[in-house]
């Protein structure tokens, strides 16, 4: 298999669907290129523990497949230690949603509408009988589509959709009564946000980069109704990657929250995991020079943060001083990457791979205290994407 393209497919398992659209286009070309550049250029970390607590370590979970084709898993949130969600898709003989559910102790598919073509991105639990998933499916255009538990089943819930595709990629919820979903737009390529009143879903108006060729939002989380941070990627044309975008929601309106990134090199950011008014941080990846990207929220601007070499896809932080990323490094096949936020730095956590010559990926976290966390992803096993799911605990 021609090595771009091998490196491709591990980084683009969020991105595999039947029908991937202008969103699918882009991150391909966009990881296509960091997939290139990372097999040139990246020397390999060792990884280690130090101050890691001995009794707390990553390990695999047995999670199932709901096809004998590709299954993959986008997001995953948790409400205390015995409830989690996470979502994303599988392909048997068309696309659908999958979405397994974690009791405590295993893990169990859990049965999801379909329209055609489901791909489903984010997930965020407000208790165990609240739970909203969001996505896309495609009918005569590439949809929105939102779907709700009701702590028995999953339905879908009726969501705006304007004239044109349209792409939901993050949601947070604070309440029964409180979500956020981000997006964009496929025509327009601009920003899309709706909100969640705990009977309806509208669409709330969002700022974009003047002069921008394209706004895309990729996840958002939320602290309380009046408290939000989006963020994803905008180019303004000269640069086809894109530079990172963050927005904040003051409980009014949505505003712009430029990162203190200084330098010129293509970045995106793909996760943002807020504690307080105070305190967020979002990560990403700079797409040139093969590194991680990182920013905090101080509660009035943002700080790019160093960290070891990663391409961080999803954070979760459960205090400023405790916070969990994951993402994935290059050597000879591509592996999970987990780094650890003290209150002053990252390190590198070990973390476990389905094996050495496969390629390995975590998209999204969870932590629900300093001694639980989710990271779900996939990994191929030389035929197909399968679901991958590992566990923070003692």
């Amino acid at each position: 298999m021609d090595l771009v393209l091998e490196l491709s497919r591990a980084l683009l398992t969020r991105t595999r669907s039947l029908r991937l659209g202008d969103y699918g286009v882009r991150r391909n070309l966009r990881r296509t290129a960091l997939a290139g550049a990372v097999a040139a250029a990246f020397v390999a970390l060792t990884p280690g523990g130090a101050g890691q607590a001995a009794s707390l370590h990553w390990s695999l979970v047995n999670s199932p497949k709901a096809s004998s084709g590709d299954n993959q898993l986008n997001s995953v949130s948790c409400v205390g230690l015995s409830f989690c969600m996470a979502v994303g898709s599988n392909y048997g003989t068309a696309e659908q949603a999958l979405i397994e559910k974690w009791d405590g102790s295993s893990w169990s598919v859990v049965s999801s509408p379909n329209n055609s073509s489901v791909q489903l991105e984010g997930v965020s639990c407000a208790s165990t009988s609240s739970c909203m998933a969001v996505g896309y499916y495609y009918a005569t255009a590439d949809q929105a589509l939102i779907e709700e538990w009701n702590g028995t089943s999953w339905s879908v819930v009726s969501s705006p959709n304007p004239v044109g595709g349209n792409y939901l990629t993050g949601v947070s919820c604070v309440s029964g009564s409180f979500c956020v979903a981000v997006g964009f737009y496929a025509n327009s390529e601009l920003t899309l946000i709706e909100e969640w009143n705990g009977t309806t879903w509208r669409l709330v108006n969002s700022p974009n980069q003047s002069g921008s060729v394209f706004d895309f939002l990729e996840a958002v989380s939320c602290t309380s109704a009046s408290f939000c941070m989006a963020v994803g990627d905008y180019s303004n044309g000269s640069d086809t990657n894109g530079q990172a975008l963050i927005e904040k929601w003051n409980g009014l309106t949505w505003l712009l929250s430029p990162p203190n990134i200084s330098s010129t090199h293509s970045n995106y950011l793909g996760g943002v995991s807020c504690v307080s008014k105070s305190f967020c941080l979002a990560t990403g990846y700079f797409f040139n020079i093969n590194q991680p990207l990182t920013e905090k929220w101080n509660g009035s601007g943002w700080r790019t943060l160093s960290s070891p070499f990663s391409q961080f896809t999803g954070v979760s932080c459960v205090s400023s001083s405790f916070c969990m990323a994951v993402g994935s490094t290059y050597a000879t096949n591509f592996q999970t990457r987990i780094e650890k936020w003290n209150g002053s730095s990252w390190s590198i956590v070990s973390s476990p791979n389905t094996s050495a010559t496969q390629d390995n990926q975590l998209n999204g976290v969870w932590c629900a205290s300093t001694s639980f966390c989710i990271a779900a992803g996939s990994y191929f096993n030389g035929a197909n994407n399968q679901t991958l799911i590992e566990k923070w605990a003692a």
